[in-house]
């Protein structure tokens, strides 16, 4: 195949050097000018001395010019060494940048080069002069001949000098700057640095530094549930409350409905009243209820704070025709009278409240769960049908009937009292039965007494002193002795007798206190909240012994002769 010699004094075209070496750049395309092989060869120019050329503009447009000092590098003509050029923009080794990326406009002028001069790309083995933008290729030098690599002349030509190829210029990071040799290197290999184990880019953290961002999340989290559980509990406990009526007052309000009032007008209303607490759970629970209506029924009606959701709807729905009634249960009633009041007014039966009263699953309330069992006992819950004002509808059921009882029971008792009856020693359900006593024994009035050794007075309630004076029976090991405790055994056994008399004081019954120690079986009757108090904090006194007339007035003594005396009073 005839080879073919880049011209070395005809004047570049475009993409050539002065030496008519190809200029192959990353963004632009390379241009050659073959020479025929046939045509003489010149003879080697004499060797000039080394001058600096001026850069001109006819400099510039031939190509670069080798710096003063330095000798043009020449590649014998037996060689067959081709010379390519590259622009600054990115040094080429292998078809490859000098940063590992392939540039595709450069790699398919090189390769283009190649197939029509015939020769071949860079080994690997060709240094890469940083900056020159330029790649020398030569074909080895066969390790016997003793020749160095040709330095100087012309392309073609022979070796002008054995001088040593010149360090690069200082200018040789220029465009057009050559380099005056070539080395073989080994292109190094950038040490990757090592990355963390999570695959992350953030610095590895420390065992103890991890452990504690963990705990500290842990906390976070805790803290949360806790909190969160905490508000819930209180809306849960707030909003069943509101709906089942539990713990509320007994407020009564009168309620005009307007025409067109729906169920959403008629939440406002009742929430502005203080009839319910949360509106919106109200128009939840009726709806849920199935008692929504598109409008109520216009009227005035008379509703309770201490009604549920379902008692309310009931009150303003004249449709189902429910009568809603008002019971006062006085202080001091027993169970049997207020059986009594319920049945007398239409509400209810004896047998359903007495089989409620006995059986009745209350667990829910703590002071139930709290009563002993004690056979003797005649009512499982006397003492606890709080008397007070009540709202009732004559075909209520009568376990809700007494379970509002005991809802105002528990509102009563409150935590002061809770917490001096344990100073004192007391159950709930003892200071419930004295109280009762107090009640039965006693009235609701201020008393003077005055004080022998001193000259001053000072007023208690009735109940008061006479809790002092059983508790001094107690502190002292003595029988209470009560003429009520006897008086209710006498009721309950049905004997006809509705007095204590000397033949009677001694009837054999557990609750008749003039035979047994201490407390009896349970309450007597329904105390009031004075004498729950009472019972708890008694007046100080020195008494003994009291008796009351049929005016209701209280003689109290210090001894039995004392006693005797204010009795024989009484009786005349």
């Amino acid at each position: 195949m005839e080879k073919k010699n880049i011209a070395p004094n005809a004047r570049p075209a475009a993409g050539m050097d002065a030496d008519g070496n190809m200029q192959i750049r990353s963004t632009g395309k390379a241009s050659r000018v073959p020479t025929d092989r046939s045509a003489p060869e010149k003879a080697p120019a004499a060797r000039r001395p080394a001058r600096r050329a001026a850069r001109t503009a006819q400099n510039r447009q031939n190509g670069p010019v080798t710096p003063a000092g330095s000798r043009a590098s020449a590649t014998p003509a037996n060689n067959d060494a081709v010379e390519y050029s590259f622009a600054n923009s990115g040094l080429f080794n292998n078809g490859m940048l000098k940063d590992g990326s392939t540039d595709p406009t450069a790699v398919s002028e090189a390769h283009r080069a190649r197939a029509e001069q015939g020769s071949t790309l860079p080994d690997t083995n060709t240094r890469i002069v940083p900056g020159t933008g330029r790649v020398r290729a030569h074909k080895p030098t066969p390790a016997n001949s003793g020749a160095r690599r040709p330095v100087g002349g012309t392309p073609g030509g022979a070796p002008t000098s054995d001088a040593k190829p010149m360090p690069p210029a200082q200018n040789a990071g220029t465009p057009r700057a050559a380099a005056s040799f070539a080395t073989k290197v080994t292109p190094a290999v950038p040490k990757k640095k090592s990355a963390p184990r999570d695959g992350s880019d953030r610095p590895r953290q420390t065992g103890g530094i991890a452990a504690m961002n963990s705990i500290t999340r842990a906390l976070i989290y805790i803290a949360g549930v806790i909190l969160t559980s905490v508000l819930l509990s209180v809306v849960i406990i707030s909003n069943c409350n509101d709906i089942f009526a539990f713990v509320k007052g007994d407020e009564q309000y009168t309620i005009t409905i307007d025409v067109g009032t729906d169920l959403n007008r008629l939440a406002d209303q009742l929430k502005a009243m203080g009839v319910i607490e949360h509106k919106n759970t109200f128009r939840f629970y009726i709806k849920y209820r199935h008692k929504d209506m598109d409008a109520y029924i216009p009227g005035t009606y008379t509703v309770s704070s201490s009604m549920s959701y379902d008692q309310i709807i009931a009150a303003i729905t004249p449709r189902e025709q429910r009568e809603l009634i008002t019971i006062t249960v006085p202080e001091g009633y027993t169970v049997d009278q207020i059986i009594d009041l319920f049945v007398d007014k239409g509400v209810g039966t004896r047998e359903g409240f007495e089989d409620v009263i006995q059986n009745g699953n209350f667990s829910k309330y703590w002071f139930v769960n709290e009563l002993p069992a004690n056979p003797d006992r005649y009512y499982r819950l006397e003492g606890y049908l709080f008397p007070d004002t009540y709202y009732f509808y004559t075909d209520m059921e009568e376990k809700t009937i007494i379970q509002k009882f005991l809802d105002n029971f528990e509102s009563k008792y409150s935590e002061a009292i809770k917490v001096r009856a344990a100073a004192l020693g007391f159950t709930t359900d003892q200071v419930v039965t004295l109280a009762s006593i107090l009640q039965a024994e006693g009235k609701e009035r201020i008393i003077s007494i005055s004080d022998e050794d001193t000259g001053e007075s000072a007023s208690y309630l009735d109940y008061e002193l006479i809790s002092s004076v059983f508790h001094n029976r107690m502190n002292s090991g003595w029988k209470l002795q009560s003429d009520a405790t006897t008086l209710f055994a006498l009721t309950m056994d049905k004997t006809g007798m509705d007095e204590v008399t000397g033949s009677n004081k001694n009837y054999e019954n557990p609750y008749n206190t003039y035979n047994i120690d201490g407390f009896p079986p349970g309450a007597i009757c329904n105390p009031s909240r004075n004498a729950l108090e009472a019972a708890l904090y008694p007046a100080s006194s020195p008494y003994y012994y009291f008796a009351s007339d049929d005016k209701g007035n209280t003689y109290f003594a210090k001894t039995i002769e004392e006693h005797n005396e204010n009795v024989a009073k009484i009786g005349q």
